[in-house]
C-alpha cells in the first residue's frame, strides 16, 4: 500500500468493540492516520470515559492517531470548553487521550502534500425527543460564523464533515433519504435538518474541494458531482459501526480509493 494512504470512519455511536476492530484493520494496513466523520461520540460521564479509554488503548497498540471531525451525537459543551494543545503538524487540537483528538469547526491544515478543512456538527433530526444538556445539544449546528470563516478561508482539496450539502452535491441515497423522508419525521425536523445541509452547501460550494467525505446518514455510498466551476468532486458517504461500509482508505497521491480498498 502506499505510504500516502489514510483511512476514514463513520460514525461509531460508543462501540468499543467495533472501535477496536476497526482500529486494528487500519494498523494492520500500515495506515497511522484515521479521520472520523462524527458520532464518535464525545461523551461526559463513565460511558464516554470508558469508549475513550477502548480507542486510545487500541490506538496505542496499532499505532493509529485519529483525528474527528466531530458529529450531532456528541457532547458540545464539552468539545467547545475543551482546551487545546499543539502537539503535532496538525495545529492546535483539543486531545481526548494520547491518540485521540478532536478538530475544531472551520480548522485547517495540511497533511501528506494536500489541504484540508474540517467543519464539523450536524442538526438531530431527533432533537424533539431529545433532552436537552443530556443527549440534545444546540451547539451541534453549524453557525453562521463557522460557514463565514470557512468561506473566508478559501478552497482546500479534501474537505471532511459530519452531514452533507444539499442535492444536487449529494450521492444517490443521501438524495433519496432527504427527498423521500423515511424515517418518517415531522415538518420541523426536517425543517431543523434543512438549515444544517444550507450551512454545509454555502461552505462546501467556497471550499471546492476534489474530495469530500461525511457520515450521518448511515449509507456507503459514493458519486462525482460537478461543481458550479465546472470541477469535479468525488462526494463519499460512510455508514456506521456494525457496516463494512463504514471504513474508506484513501491514497492522498490521488484523492482516490486506495489499492486494495
Amino acid at each position: 500500500m502506499s505510504s500516502n494512504v489514510v483511512a476514514f470512519a463513520g460514525d461509531w455511536h460508543l462501540s468499543g468493540n467495533w472501535a477496536r476492530h476497526r482500529i486494528a484493520e487500519v494498523g494492520a494496513r500500515g495506515v497511522r492516520t484515521l479521520f472520523h466523520v462524527g458520532d464518535f461520540e464525545i461523551r461526559a460521564g463513565l460511558p464516554g470515559e470508558r469508549f475513550r479509554a477502548v480507542v486510545d488503548e487500541a490506538c496505542r497498540e496499532h499505532d493509529v492517531t485519529i483525528y474527528v471531525t466531530p458529529g450531532n451525537r456528541e457532547d458540545w459543551p464539552m468539545i467547545l470548553g475543551a482546551s487545546v494543545d499543539e502537539r503535532d503538524d496538525f495545529g492546535p487540537l483539543a486531545w481526548f487521550g494520547d491518540r485521540i483528538a478532536v478538530l475544531p469547526r472551520g480548522h485547517r491544515f495540511t497533511h501528506g502534500g494536500r489541504s484540508f478543512v474540517s467543519l464539523g456538527g450536524a442538526p438531530s433530526i431527533n432533537f424533539e425527543t431529545c433532552v436537552r444538556g443530556v443527549d440534545w445539544f444546540p451547539e451541534e449546528m453549524i453557525t453562521r460564523d463557522d460557514v463565514a470563516a470557512v468561506v473566508a478561508g478559501g478552497p482546500a482539496e479534501v474537505m471532511i464533515a459530519h452531514d452533507a450539502p444539499d442535492a444536487p452535491w449529494q450521492t444517490g441515497q443521501v438524495e433519496g433519504i432527504c427527498t423521500h423522508n423515511p424515517g418518517g419525521w415531522s415538518a420541523m425536523a426536517l425543517a431543523y435538518a434543512a438549515i444544517g445541509r444550507r450551512r454545509i452547501t454555502e461552505a462546501f460550494l467556497a471550499v471546492a474541494p476534489e474530495l469530500f467525505v461525511h457520515g450521518h446518514y448511515h449509507v456507503d455510498d459514493s458519486r462525482i458531482v460537478e461543481l458550479p466551476s465546472g470541477d469535479e468532486c468525488r462526494m463519499v458517504s460512510l455508514d456506521c459501526d456494525g457496516t463494512d461500509g463504514s471504513l474508506a482508505f484513501v491514497d492522498l497521491d490521488t484523492l482516490g480509493p486506495a489499492a486494495g480498498s
